[in-house]
């Protein structure tokens, strides 16, 4: 599998110049008003509607060791925290600002020009996940309806596996 491209029924558009300018502003856009409609239905649900905060939940849950888990696909929807970018993107991976265009697009024009990308990097506690490096790739994936995306992935161990901790409450959606 090479990065990003292991994941659905979506083919990557072939295509150059201004066209794919056009394209990736579109999609930009989309996920962009997607976003607005995403934050809106989750607040009226009572759902999260940030990333969270793997400094919060590793001051609420006691860690344990960490291990590599190695390379593999990791569905897009268990992706729901982040490693210091909470302010950047909503749960759902939408941009959250205008100052991040430039670089999803660029992103964006990559996966459709079919580049090669690396995996994204993510950290494990239980069955969630937390993106260290790859939020753009991710956002730009969920954008173009992708369901799972490659990842190296870490593993830390939760001390008190049975205990039940807040932090996981609607963890999902």
């Amino acid at each position: 599998m090479n990065g990003i491209y292991s994941t659905n029924n979506i083919h990557p558009m072939m295509i150059s110049g201004n066209q794919q300018a056009n394209a990736t502003l579109g999609l930009f856009q989309k996920a962009s008003s997607n976003g607005w409609l995403f934050r809106l239905k989750a607040f009226f649900l009572r759902r999260p509607k940030e990333l969270l905060d793997l400094n919060a939940v590793k001051k609420e849950i006691p860690l344990g060791n960490s291990h590599t888990v190695g390379r593999r696909d990791v569905s897009i929807d268990r992706i729901v925290g982040t490693e210091g970018r909470v302010q950047d993107f909503d749960r759902g991976f939408h941009p959250l600002c205008e100052r991040m265009r430039d670089r999803w697009m660029r992103v964006a024009g990559a996966i459709l020009a079919n580049e090669p990308m690396p995996p994204i990097e993510l950290v494990q506690v239980g069955d969630i996940y937390f993106v260290r490096d790859g939020h753009h790739r991710i956002s730009v994936s969920r954008a173009l309806g992708r369901e799972v995306i490659e990842a190296d992935v870490i593993a830390w161990d939760i001390a008190d596996p049975y205990k039940q901790y807040g932090v996981f409450n609607n963890v999902c959606c």
